[in-house]
């Protein structure tokens, strides 16, 4: 019977010890890669899903921020525009004999000059009316009318005529419109009329209409044309009070 030696039972018990534990060691190593491994082609995969999640919240956000910006904006208008109302209304004397419209259409958008005011006869508008600017500038006369809304002539239509007196001059004569908001009164040469001389509408209350701005002088016939166009800015006018009939 061969005994082995005690020594040689521990030595080779160290080197199965050591080999088991250098096993458990590259197993867990290799664990760890495959989780890693694995855990990465996970995330990678489901990256694009976190993109699209992440994307369409900062899209809501985003949205959001438009909408109270929008409604602030909204707001702000309606403020504007009760202030304006309110500064507009505090000019007119007799603010009751008035209809108060806002303009829709206006050139270049309408043809020729021509308004269309969101005012008709459900609102008590009536076809001839005047239709002023601020209750004291003739602008024209309402020459259709139907349930909501109204067209409007202006004084400075091509051919339109405007019985008017010259203050300073006190002189009395037709404005004639030729479009673009502008008119011009015609007299006889040996009539003589004040520089930049302001023009109102006659009757027993007056409107203004404009201020002559440029003379022309036909030594043929023997006439002075007086030009001047409507005293108000139509592109930044944004309401019209039309006189009750």
């Amino acid at each position: 019977m061969k005994i082995v030696p005690l020594q040689n039972k521990s030595r080779k018990g160290k080197i199965f010890f050591a080999v088991f534990v250098l096993l458990i060691f590259f197993l867990l190593i290799s664990s760890i890669k495959i989780r890693q491994f694995v855990f990465g082609g996970v995330i990678k995969m489901m990256r694009p899903f976190f993109n699209i999640s992440n994307s369409l919240k900062e899209n809501d956000l985003k949205n959001k921020n438009a909408e109270l910006e929008a409604k602030l904006l909204s707001l702000s208008q309606l403020e504007k525009e009760n202030n304006d109302l309110k500064s507009l209304l505090s000019r007119v004397k007799n603010p009751q004999n008035y209809i108060l419209a806002n303009i829709i259409s206006r050139p270049p958008q309408s043809p020729y000059d021509i308004l269309i005011v969101d005012a008709g006869e459900n609102q008590g508008v009536k076809k001839d009316s005047l239709v002023t600017a601020f209750s004291e500038i003739l602008l024209g006369r309402v020459v259709e009318v139907y349930p909501d809304f109204s067209k409007v002539k202006l004084i400075s239509f091509p051919q339109e005529q405007t019985a008017v007196n010259l203050l300073n001059s006190n002189i009395s004569a037709n404005a004639i419109g030729y479009g673009g908001e502008n008119l011009y009164i015609e007299l006889p040469d040996s009539i003589e009329v004040s520089p930049n001389d302001t023009i109102v509408t006659q009757g027993l209350y007056p409107l203004a209409i404009g201020v002559i701005e440029k003379t022309e002088i036909n030594t043929s016939q023997s006439l002075k044309k007086f030009f001047f166009r409507l005293p108000v800015n139509l592109q930044e006018l944004k309401y019209v009070l039309i006189e009750k009939k």
